[in-house]
């Protein structure tokens, strides 16, 4: 279904801290505290939030994970997607797509899954970061990078696509590796890519400019001539300019179906997060480029390339990633936390 910007409601707390709304009830059969996995006492008063659907101990509401983001019935992608293996990909049914997995009606549209999962993962990199111990001791070292058990990833993932009694709790999942095995899982299982094949060749031509301007950039010797302040402020000019290569992939993102264009800004800003905690995560950007290229830019083709027409569309996939890593931090948090964000003023 396609949603439209300025018609779609704008709720900025759904990426944080959306606090849920609680009704008061009674446990009169078998109920599982979603915080501590702990069953609620026969005829005990619980909570129950009326969107997400989580169920919690009345001293657990305050631990119930944040945010609160409305509880999707299991639609048909949903179940496809739960049903897949890692054997083979299931043949014919539900084409799956970025847009089946988030509401019609409210922006961001980031599917739950990867706020939640992303989010989570973020905070152990904090933790991390404020930790004393030795970085080569750190628990997050190697996100994305080192994978989780299949079973383990399969099974997290199948309970938060369903979520029938709310989003598991992520924090008591002992490995971080788990959850960036989800991340990677959904993006792989989807269709089609979160830059979609029918616009895969503006992303790569829009991005081959970028990636030789950056190159030539680090390249250049600094001048410390008497006219560094001029200059200055003609690459400023040469930035804002709606011809330059950053502007015009700014204009092929904002035209992306909105749960893509505003997944891949999500996305953007966590991978970045990850970079810029290298000190523990030993993750650089071109790490994380190499790794999410088949995933977020994929294939050109609808139909099953060789191998040959694979390995000669790798560069052109981490190309398109190295670019979007250069685009700046506040176009993709615009998208995000603006109703009509538009970068070309």
């Amino acid at each position: 279904m396609l949603r439209n910007a300025q018609t779609t409601r704008l709720d900025a707390d759904r990426l944080g801290s959306r606090p849920h709304r609680f009704a008061e009830k009674k446990a009169f059969k078998t109920v599982i505290c979603t915080v501590c996995n702990k069953s609620i006492g026969f005829c005990t008063s619980y909570g129950v939030c009326i969107e997400c659907h989580g169920s919690c101990h009345n001293r657990c509401r305050d631990k119930l994970p944040k945010p609160c983001l409305p509880y999707m019935s299991t639609n048909a992608s949903i179940k496809k997607m739960i049903a897949l293996t890692g054997d083979s990909r299931m043949v014919g049914g539900k084409f799956l797509i970025i847009g089946d997995f988030v509401p019609d009606s409210v922006r961001p549209c980031v599917p739950p899954l990867l706020i939640h999962c992303c989010n989570e993962i973020d905070r152990r990199i904090r933790l991390a970061l404020e930790e004393t111990r030795s970085n080569d001791d750190s628990p997050v070292i190697g996100l994305y990078r080192i994978s989780g058990t299949d079973m383990e990833t399969r099974e997290l993932r199948r309970k938060i696509l369903k979520s029938e009694f709310g989003m598991p709790n992520l924090s008591a999942i002992i490995s971080v590796h788990t959850i960036c095995g989800v991340v990677k899982m959904f993006l792989r299982d989807l269709d089609d890519s979160l830059i979609s094949r029918i616009m895969w060749n503006d992303f790569y031509r829009a991005s081959v400019h970028i990636v030789q301007t950056s190159v030539k950039s680090l390249a250049k010797p600094i001048d410390s001539g008497v006219d560094d302040n001029s200059s200055a402020g003609g690459n400023e000019h040469d930035y804002d300019d709606m011809n330059s290569p950053t502007m015009v992939l700014k204009r092929v993102i904002c035209q992306l179906p909105l749960p893509n264009r505003d997944s891949l800004a999500f996305l953007i800003l966590h991978l970045r997060n990850v970079a810029k905690a290298e000190r523990v995560t030993k993750m650089s950007r071109q790490a994380l480029a190499n790794i999410f290229a088949p995933t977020i830019v994929g294939s050109s083709e609808f139909r099953q390339l060789s191998a040959e027409a694979m390995h000669r569309e790798i560069p052109k996939q981490i190309n398109v990633m190295n670019a979007l890593f250069e685009v700046d931090e506040a176009f993709f948090r615009g998208i995000l936390t603006e109703q009509n964000f538009c970068p070309f003023k």
